[in-house]
């Protein structure tokens, strides 16, 4: 099987090393497929045996990245959003290098928003059962999740504009402290 053929993986590797290496200079519009080439040193049928086209480089990215923190996170004692926020942003300063960019001044709305989504979904599963708060009913819960999405994203992206500075501990501080307090 190709996912399973070292010259497979190591191209895959080298395309998403390329774009990592673009986004650090270009806005993700400005990059076409034949730049990524150029800059991975392959052909373009190379590129497109892998993806249809940059949208699809990205998007399979984040499934791949998505379904390592997710088993990063089941492999991990995760016994509440505390431990669970630290598990992902050490994964992402770690490992998450494509997804910084992406989320950073060079990269794209579209994707930004495809991101949004996948935090707010995390938000949903790993975080919303976590927090004290009596949800009683789906419009409450979407408004929930909708300002607690919004409010992991901002912080997020703040985070990687600023070069990431801080460390996943100090971040996922500052979170529980905006999780904790309330309006009076």
């Amino acid at each position: 099987m190709k996912e399973n053929d070292l010259r497979y993986l190591r191209t895959r590797k080298m395309i998403i090393e390329a774009m990592v290496n673009l986004l650090k200079t270009s806005n993700f519009n400005d990059i076409s497929v034949t730049s990524i080439c150029k800059e991975a040193q392959i052909s373009r049928s190379g590129f497109y045996l892998h993806y249809l086209d940059k949208y699809d480089l990205v998007e399979s990215f984040l499934k791949d990245y998505m379904v390592k923190a997710n088993q990063l996170i089941q492999t991990n004692d995760i016994l509440n959003k505390k431990d669970f926020m630290l598990t992902m942003l050490t994964h992402l300063k770690n490992e998450g290098q494509l997804i910084a960019l992406l989320l950073s001044k060079n990269g794209s709305i579209d994707v930004q928003t495809s991101i949004k989504e996948m935090v707010k979904e995390n938000a949903r599963k790993n975080i919303l059962p976590f927090l004290n708060v009596d949800i009683s009913s789906t419009v409450e819960e979407q408004y929930i999740l909708a300002y607690l999405s919004n409010a992991l994203f901002g912080v997020l992206q703040e985070w990687i504009n600023n070069g990431q500075k801080e460390s996943p501990e100090t971040i996922v501080n500052i979170i529980n402290k905006l999780m904790t307090n309330k309006l009076n």
